[in-house]
């Protein structure tokens, strides 16, 4: 009975697939016998007869969009998602797979991939043989990555491509396809590391990545295009140490980073002239990268005017590039369109124009639209929001008329480059697993790499630039062994999980100074100050010498434009949720904090079970407008008010910057931890302490930020990635230790710190999510460093040398088979 209806299913499937033009029939066909692993964006119609009479490339995304000849109340998109239903009911997976293949870009933008990617998994589980195309299978990875699986998200990436090409469901048709395949999961890979700041891992990916993409009978400018659009937030962001070393060996231009990312960011808009999400993209890297630099203190005077002029002419070319009311209908086109804008009123408050202040409320009407858009954002567009989208394109289009447009996209200084420069055949590989699965490239070579000025080899030690001893009378603290009652996000809960006393606060105000692993401070200044809120610098006419005449008369241009472009736009109501707010970096290398201006949106609280909610602060739902990822969910961490009420302001923010500050210098003890593991321990190496076994895989420190909220009950915030998966805490910062993980790789990394720095500090209170298979990494958050002589810059949890001996006493009893390949070695009896 069930074969009869599951044949009258068929039947009606194959009426309904007639109803579609000859052109999307034949596309299943290709897309069910494996024709490419992406979908084309220009499909070859000639070959599927009676569709048109010549030879003609079709646009699948506006052609899967127009109205069908038979049913013209209905588009191809929508037949095509009727036809997925009924093959899954009819049993017809691999007809369910083509369809599914199809269509899932066009869903994606239509923020509906979810449900696809559910369809796509039940396949795999009803019918494991039915080859799902790479695209799909990169697109879960892509959503997870979104959402922060980011170890489920890079154990797809190197499963699809660790086979090789022949031993998949997949049939690669020829080995540029393979090849383009495994070319976008390394781009993801770096992506991923940019997502967790790791500047440098991030840049090697994406460099190798266009090496891979070049490596193609015909190059894939459009996969190049989007790895340079990624290397361009690296490149604002490495330190100076890193991009010598990444310049040196991939043979860079600019000799300033923030250079070579503008340019790197046009290049990326030039390799994509007829795709205007990818020419937008590219544009407003690099007007933003422009903009960055206008805040900079060593740009001459003479070379402000001229880098604004470049950021505003970027910016601007970026925004017209998308149509304002397309854009209101995808997530990817608003965020690009308003990223744009927002570093457009940077560069005209820069400029001193009054205009800007208006834009910035038509920017956060907006911005609540694409903070919201799963969420019912989009039902919300009504006229309105499309007059303002209309109005802020209008707006640009009449500041280009004084603004020189030099952009030319047939300029091929840097097309030279990247597509037939002088690149090495292969990058650096990131470690010696890394080579082993998925970069088996001629000539790779696996070096030990970490941050120059931060680190110095004398032996095993790492060696701090200086220290500056501070004289403490804060007494030992006590210690709370009982067990720790942890979060599954990761919000610290006081149970056990830092040892402090609130009446030591008050420390933090007699004297907030102290050691720093990087340097000193100079004159005693207080590490945690208020600083004003960051904009850059006005010019003015005293910047630009006399004989700079062209300049000056473009400065004047914009002065008598201002008044027109600000009754162009209409002042709005910042709507509620969206706050005008300060992100706030620490930056280790240079012991000094880096900051920006930003439109916040702060969603809602999380929904945990009293067991895992925190003691101490409450997690949201956070997302911010400069995020260095478009669609990454973030976390926002605040202090419960229960728990800062009785201190001031000041006490509060210098709370949530030492958080930052240790989370950021065990980044970098991160770095080195496992820099070293791969150049010194094998990828099978186990560890049997306590009679199981123990993994070695890499640690990371999440990249977090404080975050200043104006004109909002919140304050202040600190934040970092979500991150989804089993949540663990190993030990804290007194005596406990989870027994679960005594044995294993936190209490090397904590006695490896301890060592790195010459016995001056350790980094303890490891917690995060612990990963499914020994070859990921885990995640890590919330550290806490034990160090006498930085009492006011590690907070209260910082119990000096006694949280050490506890370590040793309690927490790691007997070094392990790790320590000992690492060359660690115990604090002398005496020591302790």
């Amino acid at each position: 009975m069930e074969e009869v209806a599951v044949n009258e299913h068929v039947k009606i499937f194959e009426t309904r697939l007639n109803v579609l033009p000859p052109v999307v029939r034949g596309l299943l066909a290709d897309a069910e016998n494996c024709a490419w692993p992406f979908l084309p964006h220009l499909y070859d119609a000639y070959e599927r007869r009676g569709a048109i009479d010549e030879k003609v490339m079709v646009n699948l995304k506006d052609f899967l969009t127009t109205k069908n000849a038979k049913e013209p109340t209905r588009m191809q998109i929508d037949i095509l998602q009727e036809l997925l239903i009924l093959a899954m009911s009819c049993r017809l997976y691999s007809r369910a797979a083509a369809i599914l293949f199809v269509i899932d870009r066009y869903a994606y933008w239509k923020g509906a991939a979810d449900e696809l990617l559910k369809i796509a998994a039940r396949i795999q589980r009803r019918s494991p043989g039915t080859p799902i195309a790479p695209q799909v299978v990169i697109r879960r990875a892509r959503v997870m990555v979104s959402k922060g699986a980011l170890q489920s998200a890079e154990r797809i990436l190197v499963k699809l491509v660790a086979s090789g090409m022949e031993l998949t469901d997949w049939k690669y048709r020829n080995f540029d396809d393979y090849l383009t395949v495994k070319a976008v999961c390394i781009q993801i890979r770096g992506q991923i590391r940019l997502k967790l700041g790791l500047w440098r891992e991030a840049a090697e990916f994406l460099m190798d990545s266009i090496i891979m993409f070049r490596q193609r009978t015909d190059i894939d400018k459009k996969g190049i295009s989007s790895s340079l659009g990624l290397l361009v937030d690296v490149l604002t962001n490495i330190s100076k140490s890193e991009y010598a070393s990444i310049r040196q060996i991939y043979k860079l231009k600019e000799e300033d980073s923030l250079m070579e990312a503008y340019q790197t960011g046009l290049e990326a808009a030039r390799l994509c002239p007829y795709t205007a999400y990818f020419q937008t993209r590219g544009l407003r890297r690099a007007g933003a990268t422009l903009v960055k630099r206008l805040t900079q203190d060593n740009i001459p005077p003479t070379e402000k005017l001229q880098t604004l002029l470049n950021a505003v002419e970027a910016l601007t070319c970026s925004i017209v590039c998308i149509d304002p009311l397309e854009s209101l209908s995808s997530s990817e086109q608003l965020y690009e369109f308003l990223n744009a804008t927002h570093y457009l009123d940077e560069a005209l408050f820069a400029a001193g124009m009054e205009c800007a202040t208006v834009l910035q409320t038509n920017i956060a009407v907006l911005y609540k639209i694409l903070s919201e858009y799963d969420k019912g954002g989009r039902d919300a567009i009504d006229d309105n929001i499309k007059n303002i989208a209309s109005d802020i394109t209008n707006f640009v289009k009449e500041l280009q008329s004084v603004v020189p447009i030099n952009f030319d996209t047939n300029d091929k200084s840097y097309h030279e480059h990247y597509l037939t420069g002088v690149l090495p055949k292969a990058g650096p590989s990131l470690g010696i697993k890394q080579a082993k699965i998925d970069r088996k490239l001629d000539d790779i070579n696996v070096i030990e790499h970490h941050q120059k000025s931060n680190i110095d080899h004398q032996g095993d030690a790492y060696k701090p630039t200086s220290v500056d001893i501070v004289d403490s009378s804060l007494q030992a603290l006590i210690v709370n062994t009982q067990d720790a009652t942890v979060d599954s996000v990761g919000v610290i809960s006081t149970n056990a999980s830092t040892v402090c006393h609130d009446d030591e606060v008050d420390f933090l105000a007699r004297n907030p100074t102290g050691a720093t692993l990087f340097g000193l401070l100079e004159n005693n200044t207080p590490t945690f100050h208020h600083e004003p809120i960051p904009k850059p610098s006005r010019l003015s006419m005293k910047d630009i010498q006399q004989k700079d005449s062209d300049l000056i008369k473009f400065q004047n241009r914009f002065f008598d434009i201002d008044r027109r472009l600000k009754n162009m736009l209409k002042k709005q109501t910042i709507p509620s949720n969206v706050y005008r707010a300060v992100v706030y970096k620490y930056i280790p290398h240079k012991d000094a904090w880096e900051s920006h201006g930003t439109l916040l949106h702060i969603g809602d609280k999380l929904q945990l079970s009293s067991e895992d909610e925190g003691h101490q602060r409450h997690p949201y739902w956070i997302s911010y407008i400069t995020q260095d990822e478009l669609i990454g969910r973030y976390l926002g961490k605040a202090f419960r008010q229960e728990k800062v009420r009785r201190y001031d302001e000041d006490i509060v923010r210098s709370k949530y910057k030492q958080d930052i500050c240790c989370q950021s210098i065990a980044r970098e003890y991160a770095t080195a931890f496992n820099a070293r593991l791969t150049a010194v321990i094998p990828s099978s190496l186990t560890l049997e302490g306590d009679g199981s076994k123990r993994g070695v895989y890499d640690l990371q420190y999440l990249p977090a930020s404080f975050v200043e909220v104006l004109d909002s009950d919140i304050k202040f915030l600190n934040v970092e990635p979500f991150i989804d998966g089993k949540w663990v805490k190993i030990n804290n910062n007194g005596q406990w230790v989870n027994e679960e993980f005594e044995d294993g790789i936190g209490g090397t990394f904590s006695h490896f710190t301890y060592q790195w720095s010459e016995k001056r500090e350790m980094v303890v209170d490891l917690q995060g999510w612990i990963p499914a298979a020994d070859d990921e990494v885990m995640y890590l958050t919330d550290p806490q460093l034990h160090n006498d002589n930085a009492r006011g810059r590690y907070g209260l949890g910082n119990r000096g040398q006694l949280g050490i001996k506890d370590f040793f006493k309690s927490q790691h009893k007997h070094c392990n088979d790790l320590c000992q390949s690492l060359g660690l070695k115990r604090p002398w009896p005496d020591e302790l």
